[in-house]
């Protein structure tokens, strides 16, 4: 027998589904101690010219101590807050999501998967030696499942964020890519 430590994603559009419904989902076969816990970010209403926090791509438990992500995610006695690395202007209202480390399901019905994939990223974190780039597909899946509905603004923001802001590859530029989907597509 053999294994990998990679994750695998499929897709099922609404003309091929039997239903007519649209299908996303992924399998999250991380190395070591991945923190499988899911969590719900509310809906919410945000000041005009306030900032979003980027947060470090985590994988190992816990992925994330603090607020920002759903309840699941409050500090334990004796757990830091995760310290985000950057921030970008934040919206006026945010949709609610299910996460676990990608986004997987915003109150619109927009869906993601994520899978490895063989590409490789040179770009590096802020806050690591010599990083420059400020997103990874884990926030860019959060940002998208926050700002809009449909899979092709979801494409789209993230595509724009990632040349505005800077795209890393997790795990020392190692390649991941989506499948996103909504009711329609």
């Amino acid at each position: 027998l053999s294994s990998t430590d990679a994750c695998t994603m499929y897709g099922v559009s609404r003309t091929a589904s039997a239903d007519g419904s649209t299908m996303v989902s992924h399998s999250d076969d991380g190395a070591g101690d991945s923190d499988s816990r899911l969590s719900y970010v509310p809906p919410a209403r945000h000041k005009a010219g306030s900032m979003r926090d980027i947060y470090p791509t985590i994988d190992e438990y816990p992925k994330f101590i603090g607020d920002a992500f759903g309840k699941t995610f409050l500090p334990l006695p004796g757990q830091a807050l995760t310290k985000p690395i950057g921030q970008i202007p934040q919206v006026e209202a945010t949709h609610g999501y299910y996460l676990n480390g990608y986004a997987i399901q915003n109150d619109c019905e927009l869906s993601f998967g994520e899978s490895t994939a063989s590409a490789v990223f040179r770009a590096d974190a802020v806050g690591t030696p010599n990083g420059t780039a400020l997103l990874a597909i884990e926030e860019l899946s959060h940002l998208a499942a926050e700002r809009v509905c449909t899979a092709r603004e979801a494409v789209q923001l993230m595509g724009d964020l990632a040349v505005q802001y800077g795209f890393f590859g997790p795990d020392g530029g190692a390649g991941e890519m989506l499948v996103v989907g909504d009711p329609d597509e």
